[in-house]
């Protein structure tokens, strides 16, 4: 069975640490900004726009980083858009999370199904233009930004930014970690000298981890 460790290990493999140093600078300066324009309104209240700015700046801090060669996706069906990178055998977006809702493993989310469908087999063509069954070779991964609730006091920084690897179907979630924890494994994996698990047999042990989900809740 796959396991957290094994994710993160493979992932610490496949991307630099240097990656997520940056985007724990970038995530939560696009926070800032984003209270800070909103507060120009004077007439409405500003939490709708600072909702709107978070997600647009979150989505320009990843386009920026252009040493991973990012690309710019529009979501199926079409009306909004995201950055997608493909670094290593590793394929990330960013996601801004409403305050009140968590990422659990294994619990399927409405929030994020738009997003997850477009990480499923069914459509995949928005990555390789053409509709074709999904690349065993790549690992899907959410960057996730927490949003603080509405009643915070401090809206200028992200509750907290976790990395979450979905379902290949999209309805649920194989692991979430926090960013920090995912970091300090890449001392802790050179220290070790450990070898991340062969992405074949990662691959085979998620679904069929999913599998053993699916027949579980069908049982229920």
């Amino acid at each position: 069975m796959v396991t957290k460790h094994d994710l993160q290990r493979f992932i610490r493999a496949e991307i630099h640490q240097d990656f997520f140093e940056e985007l724990s600078i970038l995530i939560p300066q696009t926070f800032q900004k984003a209270m800070s324009d909103s507060q120009q309104l004077r007439n409405v209240p500003p939490e709708h726009l600072r909702g709107y700015l978070r997600y647009m700046y979150v989505q320009e801090a990843m386009g920026g980083l252009v040493r991973w060669s990012p690309v710019i996706r529009e979501t199926a069906p079409k009306g909004s858009f995201f950055v997608l990178l493909a670094i290593g055998r590793v394929r990330l977006t960013a996601v801004v999370l409403p305050w009140q809702k968590e990422v659990r493993e294994a619990k399927y989310r409405s929030e994020l199904k738009l997003l997850n469908e477009t990480l499923a087999c069914t459509q995949i063509d928005w990555i390789n233009e053409v509709t074709q069954p999904a690349d065993d070779h790549l690992i899907n991964a959410l960057v996730i930004a927490h949003a603080p609730p509405p009643s915070c006091a401090n809206q200028a920084e992200p509750l907290a930014i976790a990395l979450a690897v979905p379902y290949f179907n999209g309805k649920g979630f194989h692991m979430s970690c926090a960013l920090e924890e995912l970091m300090d494994g890449y001392a802790e994996d050179e220290h070790a000298g450990l070898k991340p698990i062969a992405l074949v047999k990662l691959r085979d042990n998620m679904r069929r981890a999913e599998d053993t989900d699916t027949e579980t809740q069908a049982k229920r």
